[in-house]
């Protein structure tokens, strides 16, 4: 027994029972068998057998209970296809919802991350215009606090030198004293300072390790002796010639002699040792100590003493002064140079502060000569160059007259500018053998008058020296 069958229904293309399948008769005839209803759309659909009900009244009760069998049986298959895809529909939409939310967090993401960007970016222009202002805050203090101080020293210098009476000479010391810690704390700031903003350039220039360590101790032999210490060197380096930054190098081994110094009760010694720690190719890193019989430092202490600002206690500096910043600084500086710093010491029983640099190697053959000591340089200035025109250029008048007269004392010629203009002026006029120029004046600073004064081909009878600010 054949069975027509016929569908119809509405979706998002179509009208309002439009037939999608069989004849629109059999809606007529037979009642609606099944209705499937989807969010995209409703169908119904109504079946009867080939030909239309049969009339015969004996068959047609058989008729009806076959063709509902076979209806229930179709109805059944039916009805398992719309729930499997009203189950699809619904995953559909499911997933399709999951992505919009998707798209949106992504969206939300996009432009969080544009404006933390942003905000970064506004953060790390405001950070940089901060360094920059402090750079230019630290160089301006500094040379407004090193132009009077260096006037205190000058000026302390050159009335000792004119005589004084002993009362006057120890009143004198003391007054010298005052400045110099005062320009040690002031150079440890800045050092400091410099340092942690990456701005600290090392010099590479040729060293004599022995050179280094008797100047040293020449610097630190009227303090200890004024302790009654005696001050010994071991240098355990070979007699060669290397490369590094000298002044650098004299500074840690200062700070480190200061200290010892200062910590160590009179009678005692004092000994500053060199040695070779490793070797390369090309350099070698050099070992620098300072023993000391003093107070002795506890392992608890030690942990922090190279921390900017720390001191063993709060005693240590009312005891013995001292702003703690050497120490930090003598590691900074070892770390700059490829090496680093310790100490190894204990309460009573002395300590030795030790730091390593690596240093280039450099050819025998290509020596450099020895520092001129300051009283050999005034005896070179008179015997050498006595006569030669000097221009001092400099705003600070205290600074201009203490320069002229120390040059004067070594029998130079010196003239006087205030600033950048009048010095570019008299040198337009004038041939200098040599121009002392400070960086920050009025007007016109000192880089931008060398670099006016100095031609693309150096003039043969003019030297220029430019002196940083001070």
């Amino acid at each position: 027994m054949g069975i027509d069958i016929a569908i119809r229904g509405r979706d998002a293309k179509g009208p309002a029972g439009e037939i999608f399948f069989g004849s629109p008769e059999i809606f007529a005839s037979t009642p609606v068998l099944s209705e499937i209803t989807l969010p995209f759309g409703s169908w119904q659909m109504a079946a009867q057998p080939k030909g239309g009900w049969p009339t015969e009244v004996n068959h047609h009760g058989f008729y009806r209970l076959g063709f509902a069998l076979v209806a229930g049986f179709i109805m059944g298959v039916y009805l398992i296809i719309a729930r499997a895809l009203r189950k699809a529909s619904a995953s559909q939409l499911v997933a399709e919802s999951a992505m919009s939310e998707l798209a949106q967090h992504h969206l939300n993401l996009e432009n969080l991350l544009s404006e933390r960007t942003k905000e970064l970016g506004v953060a790390k222009e405001a950070a940089e215009a901060a360094n920059i202002a402090k750079s230019a805050f630290i160089a301006n203090m500094s040379h407004e606090i090193r132009t009077p101080l260096n006037a205190v020293t000058g000026m302390a210098h050159l009335i000792r030198r004119s005589g004084l009476s002993d009362e006057q000479s120890q009143r004198m010391s003391k007054l010298e004293t005052a400045s110099e810690h005062l320009l040690e704390i002031l150079n440890a700031i800045l050092d400091l300072s410099k340092i942690e903003a990456g701005k600290l350039v090392l010099e590479h220039t040729d060293i004599r390790i022995d050179s280094l360590l008797d100047n040293v101790i020449s610097m630190q032999q009227a303090r200890a002796q004024e302790k009654g210490l005696q001050l010994h060197c071991d240098n355990r380096t070979p007699p060669v010639v290397l490369q590094g930054d000298p002044t650098r190098l004299r500074q840690a081994l200062l700070n480190y002699m200061s200290n010892a110094i200062k910590f160590t009760e009179e009678g005692s010694s004092i000994t500053l040792h060199a040695e070779i720690a490793q070797e390369a190719e090309d350099s070698v890193l050099v070992r620098f100590a300072v023993e000391d019989q003093g107070i002795g430092i506890d392992t608890a202490t030690l942990k922090k003493l190279f921390t900017p600002f720390e001191q063993a206690d709060n005693s240590t500096t009312r005891k013995y002064g001292g702003s703690g910043l050497g120490l930090a600084i003598t590691r900074k500086l070892a770390q700059q140079m490829g090496g680093d710093t310790g100490c190894d010491s204990a309460p009573d029983s002395g300590s030795t502060f030790w730091f390593t640099a690596r240093l280039a190697r450099k050819d025998a053959a290509d020596t450099q000569h020895d520092e001129v000591s300051p009283c050999d340089a005034e005896s070179e200035l008179r015997a050498h160059f006595s006569g030669r025109r000097i221009l001092v250029v400099e705003d600070e008048p205290v600074n201009r007259e203490i320069t002229w007269i120390m040059l004067d004392d070594v029998g130079l010629v010196a003239e006087e500018a205030t600033n950048g203009k009048e010095a570019l002026a008299l040198c337009e006029i004038n041939s200098y053998d040599l121009v002392l120029m400070d960086m920050q004046m009025p007007e016109m600073d000192g880089l931008e008058a060398t670099r006016a004064i100095r031609p693309p081909t150096p003039l043969p009878k003019t030297g220029l020296n430019v002196r940083r600010p001070a």
